[in-house]
């Protein structure tokens, strides 16, 4: 299977983002590596960066139920009227 390569300044119009962060999506290993001098695997580019939103989407509800819990443990006199 032949992989479909393309340049940053396509990422970052799908992702609708910057090119130069699509560079610091690649150096933190959100997406895959540079194939070349400014080109990236698009498939795997898009699906690990859709993963990488889902997760970030995930961990945010985690910490607003985690305060959600907190707050319907805190005191009642604690608690704003």
């Amino acid at each position: 299977m032949t992989t479909a390569v393309t340049l940053a300044e396509v990422l970052a119009q799908l992702f609708y983002v910057s090119p130069r962060y699509v560079h610091q999506l690649a150096q933190t290993q959100v997406i895959p590596a540079q194939l070349g001098p400014g080109k990236y695997d698009l498939v795997g580019s898009v699906q690990r960066y859709i993963a990488f939103l889902e997760k970030r989407k995930a961990d945010a509800l985690t910490d607003e139920r985690a305060l959600l819990l907190a707050a319907k443990e805190a005191p009642r006199e604690l608690r704003p009227s």
